[in-house]
């Protein structure tokens, strides 16, 4: 369900910005800072501004995130040079989408500022008053200490202005940067007061809005981060107290039907129905426009493809062959799956024949003309379903550039595999694979694969393990290459990125997958054993002599010294005389 509380008001147009030092007269057809904070309503309204911030597609920055980890490329460039900066890691201090990311982001904390500030200065006379202040109040600072963690995250080494009130003068825009251990000290406090006093739940006509629980979680992941492992794992103890569940099905997590499920912690909301007769895009607006990036050539513009090892890492999960959501009848005959269920209900793969339709097309086995097979081509043999409206629409660009599926930030899978990390401690304790077992477990089992480890000790005394007696170091193994980039994949701020990074494996990544090369063959065989043969080449095999590579460029042009890290923006160096 929508929520329609935080999308009813947009609040862009106002400028908070007083103007008392140039006018000697206030213009009455004008909303001013001094006329607007009358009450707690307008307050409400100035609070808006901040989600607006958020859903500006610049903040998260899901599909160029994306193609700047080792899980995604643009369909267009793969076996050519590619034009993207960020996609061939050769970014620098002028690359406008850079300067896009600082520039919303700050955007975000001057209208966060704005609201605490003003907010302060309303008198609540009842207690429902008092109520509602502090959570206007509580939302801002998270906003605050969020928008600032997610600039540290990506900028400077973490190294970046701190901006806790809103510029009085001139002089007062202009600041120095702040070490991490600064800006962490800032970012915590305003997630430790949102944590406090945030609501554990919302109701329905007010969800999207953070809870102590997502100011939990990101306090966890942010311990985490720093790889000091026991504050995150009382913060993601908090979290799983919560009344948080695995969601039936994982692609309960992608389509706008399953939206803020019992497995969503945070995640942006967005409505296509809002505003629907306006046919374009607005990049802070109540629509996104990502879906039309993910979706292939059904509409779409092939922005964000899964890299090629991520494709075989799903296809090649172990299924659980016990597990009778692995079967399906076929001529009468109970045949194993094609796919697991993890790689059907997170990938449309051209050779996938179980699935149900995709964008209105019928899955393999449906040989005529309205089957999956003629929409993959050009080297490109999977697509994601993620931020999609497959299940619904037979195009991507049914509504224009206008999709109403949210932007999944924070859920409990994530929680359990970070948490499962702390517990063994980045691949050290050994003491702690039991239990981190557990939480990795869970998360396979929802999805009918193999479990890890021994059954004796297992959760799930039907289900099929491996029988592997796994140490620290082999599960973080798994963590790294297999469960957090098969379950989390272009989810959440930047992940895969930012894991690679604190796992130092980033330079080593892309040169392994630039050394791969694949080549296109024309045909494959369905188990009801027909061979399809659509033209140019609708699936990848590897071959020495192939032209289909992945972040080749990426594995020439990384530095690590350069590139972990985003630079600051020239304009801001440029206006700031203290970020020389």
């Amino acid at each position: 369900m929508k929520s329609k509380g935080i999308n009813i008001l947009i609040v862009t147009a106002i400028i908070f910005i007083s103007c008392d030092d140039y006018l000697t007269l206030q213009d009455p057809n004008k909303v001013s800072s001094e006329s607007f904070w009358a009450d707690l309503d307008e307050a409400e309204m100035g609070l808006n501004s901040v989600y607006n911030a958020l859903r500006d597609i610049n903040t998260v920055g899901v599909m160029d995130e994306a193609v700047r980890s080792d899980e995604a490329v643009h369909a267009y460039q793969r076996g050519k040079n590619s034009n993207n900066d960020l996609y061939k890691q050769n970014f620098n201090n002028g690359t406008v989408k850079i300067a896009e990311r600082w520039e919303s982001l700050y955007r975000g904390i001057f209208y966060a500022n704005q609201v605490i500030e003003k907010t302060e200065l309303i008198e609540a006379d009842s207690q429902e008053d008092i109520e509602d202040k502090i959570q206007i109040i509580a939302q801002a600072r998270f906003f605050r200490g969020l928008f600032h963690y997610w600039l540290s995250l990506l900028f400077n080494n973490g190294d970046i202005i701190v901006r806790l009130s809103v510029p009085k003068n001139e002089a007062e825009f202009y600041k120095a940067v702040s070490s991490r251990e600064e800006v962490m000290k800032a970012v915590r406090a305003d997630l430790e007061y949102a944590k406090s006093n945030l609501k554990k739940n919302w109701d329905i006509y007010n969800l999207g809005r953070p809870t102590q629980a997502t100011a939990a979680a990101y306090l966890g992941q942010s311990y985490l981060y720093e790889g000091d492992y026991e504050p995150a794992i009382s913060y993601f103890e908090f979290v799983e107290n919560e009344d948080f569940e695995l969601a039936d099905h994982l692609d309960e997590n992608f389509y706008e039907a399953g939206e803020f499920n019992k497995e969503s912690i945070f995640e942006i909301n967005y409505s296509a129905a809002f505003l629907a007769e306006y046919p374009g895009f607005d990049k802070m607006g109540t629509a996104q426009s990502i879906s039309r990036g993910m979706g292939g050539p059904v509409g779409s513009w092939y922005t964000c493809v899964p890299a090629i090892w991520l494709v075989y890492q799903y296809i090649g999960e172990p299924k659980d062959p016990l597990d009778e959501r692995n079967y399906k009848m076929l001529d009468g005959v109970k045949t194993l799956r094609t796919l697991p269920l993890r790689a059907s209900q997170t990938l449309a793969v051209c050779i996938d024949e179980d699935e149900s339709l995709y964008y209105g097309k019928a899955p393999l086995t449906n040989l005529g003309t309205n089957s999956w097979h003629i929409v993959f081509n050009n080297f490109n043999f999977a697509f994601f379903k993620k931020y999609t409206n497959a299940d619904k629409w037979i195009s991507e660009d049914t509504q224009s550039t206008r999709s109403g599926v949210n932007v999944r930030l924070m859920r409990l899978a994530d929680i359990y595999l970070m948490h499962a990390e702390c517990l063994i401690k980045g691949g050290s304790n050994n003491a702690g694979v039991n239990d981190a077992l557990k939480y990795i477990n869970r998360i396979r089992q929802r999805s009918a694969l193999m479990l890890y480890g021994s059954q004796s000790t297992g959760e799930f005394s039907s289900a099929t393990y491996d029988e592997v007696s796994y140490t620290a170091e082999m599960l973080m193994d798994k963590i790294m290459w297999t469960d957090r980039p098969l379950e989390l994949a272009v989810e959440g701020f930047a992940l895969r990125a930012i894991d690679l990074r604190r796992w130092g494996k980033t330079e080593q990544r892309f040169k392994e997958l630039a050394a791969k090369k694949y080549k296109g063959v024309n045909n494959a065989i369905g188990t009801k054993g027909k061979i399809i043969t659509p033209t140019n080449w609708w699936w990848l095999v590897e071959d020495p002599n192939g032209t289909a590579v992945d972040f080749q460029q990426a594995a020439l042009n990384y530095v690590t010294e350069k590139h972990t890290y985003y630079p600051i923006p020239q304009d801001e160096v440029d206006n700031n005389p203290y970020t020389e």
